[in-house]
């Protein structure tokens, strides 16, 4: 009887804590990429759209960039190539960081639930964006292109104004190169 209760009280505390741990995984994940909250109407040609995107409540403009040459990824969890050029990114994003230079890595074509999970197993240091149709559309309008492939970059000057996009997977020395142009 007594190894019974035994038996029963450790498979309660295995419950208990299996279910902890999953709710503690689950409110990290979300807490790590942000949200497209708004995305205006209006587009102007090779300017990429002033949208909204928000996490833990507080939101956040592309227009907020102004100042920065940023990078716009657009990339999935289930794209390869996008998955193999992360790491770069990342390299150049820590080298570069403090030089007016952002990332805003958006992810399309996928489900929120894929990126929670993608996060939990791999670290990164730029901004996660979690796109939607609509903001996937106005920036195809901005840059007059249909996005049909990823990843998909796009860069962005210090005033706003698209000046390169390229689909495929890129080294961080080609990065590199393209960046050097803005911050040299």
């Amino acid at each position: 009887m007594k190894i019974k209760k035994l038996i029963i009280t450790l498979f309660l505390l295995f419950l208990f804590y299996s279910a902890s741990v999953s709710n503690t995984v689950t409110a990290r994940d979300t807490s790590k990429y942000y949200k497209t909250a708004a995305v205006p109407e209006e587009i102007n040609k090779m300017y990429i759209p002033d949208f909204t995107y928000e996490k833990d409540g507080i939101s956040h403009n592309f227009s907020d960039s102004r100042g920065k040459i940023v990078f716009i990824n657009l990339w999935a969890t289930w794209c390869s190539p996008c998955r193999k050029e992360m790491p770069d990114l990342i390299k150049l994003y820590d080298k570069y960081r403090g030089n007016n230079f952002e990332i805003l890595g958006i992810l399309v074509a996928d489900k929120p639930e894929n990126l929670d999970e993608y996060l939990i197993y791999n670290d990164i240091n730029y901004k996660i964006i979690y796109g939607n149709d609509k903001l996937i559309s106005a920036i195809s309008r901005a840059i007059g292109q249909t996005i049909e492939s990823i990843p998909f970059t796009i860069i962005v000057d210090e005033n706003g104004r698209v000046t390169e996009t390229f689909v495929g997977t890129r080294t961080y020395e080609v990065f590199e190169s393209i960046l050097k142009k803005f911050i040299n």
